[in-house]
Parts: structure tokens; sequence; C-alpha cells
């Protein structure tokens, strides 16, 4: 496959090949973006129970052309 930028700029490019571009880039930039992400271990208070544990990371895409870098 070409590479995912090229393909995701043709205008006539069918649905599956832009689905599987766009999820290479997606795959490109979490990990670019994986490796800035500080890890640290956390302490919560829930009720009388205390927990430690990691917190989760959730992707929110921005703007309507983030749409495609999430599955659906």
């Amino acid at each position: 496959m070409k590479d995912p930028f090229i393909v995701l700029r043709n205008r006539k490019i069918r649905i599956e090949d832009f689905r599987k571009a766009s999820g290479k880039v997606a795959a490109l930039l979490a990990r670019e973006v994986a490796r800035h992400i500080v890890k640290e271990k956390t302490r919560q208070n829930f009720s009388a129970k205390n927990s430690s544990g990691r917190g989760k990371v959730i992707l929110v895409p921005i703007l309507r052309a983030g749409l495609a870098l999430l599955p659906s």
C-alpha cells in the first residue's frame, strides 16, 4: 500500500482504502503521543475504600476530520 497520507488525499479513493489508510495514520499518531504520556501511579479515594491504579487514556476526536481516526 502507498503512503497513507497520499492515499487520504486522493479524492477518488474507495471507502475501504480510506479507512485502512486512516487507521495507519491513527496508529502512527497514537505511537507518537504515547511516547509523551506521563506514567505515574495515583491514589484514589472511593467512599471508605482506598485503591491504587492507573487511569485510562481516552481518545477524543477534535473536529470532524478527527472522526476518521477512531473506529466507529
